[in-house]
């Protein structure tokens, strides 16, 4: 593609029923999404999965008009679905939080949902969710984080 676009990058693993699930974003000359890979994980490929892996799609086209970012993917065992936050209107002063949960318990859809919450710091993006060394977030007996880059004046990565 083109230079002046993004490009592949970003990723979220989560482990889940043996299987590795790399969410991850792909800004191109045809629009801006998250999309999906997926590899069986066994004995004789724990060094090597990604060999293996199998690609599914656009699981989340970004919304561009919106100044989308890109979604940090978690499993929750408790709801039985993949949910990923993201921001909206990034490095501008009107960025909020966006929050995505998949249709399914496969993660190969997602819909985005209401977030009620305040606004982030001015200029915020790149936000990520914490959760477990195998990308799963639990909603009991675990403290619970939001993180994110912020640059006050203009849309840059920071100094």
């Amino acid at each position: 593609g083109r230079s002046t676009k993004y490009g592949i990058g970003e990723p979220s693993l989560v482990l889940k029923d043996n299987l590795i699930y790399v969410y991850y974003t792909n800004a191109d000359d045809t629009g801006s999404f998250t999309d999906l890979a997926i590899a069986q994980l066994n004995s004789t490929n724990q060094d090597t999965w990604p060999l293996n892996l199998q690609y599914k799609g656009h699981v989340i086209r970004r919304r561009v008009n919106l100044g989308e970012d890109s979604t940090d993917i978690k499993w929750c065992p408790q709801l039985q679905l993949f949910i990923g936050v993201t921001t909206i209107n990034r490095f501008s002063s009107q960025t909020t939080v966006g929050v995505y949960q998949s249709l399914d318990q496969y993660g190969l859809q997602f819909q985005s949902t209401p977030y009620i919450g305040q606004r982030v710091q001015q200029g915020a993006h790149n936000i990520g969710i914490s959760g477990s060394t195998s990308g799963w977030f639990y909603l009991e007996n675990q403290n619970h984080f939001v993180s994110y880059t912020y640059q006050p004046d203009g849309s840059s990565c920071g100094n």
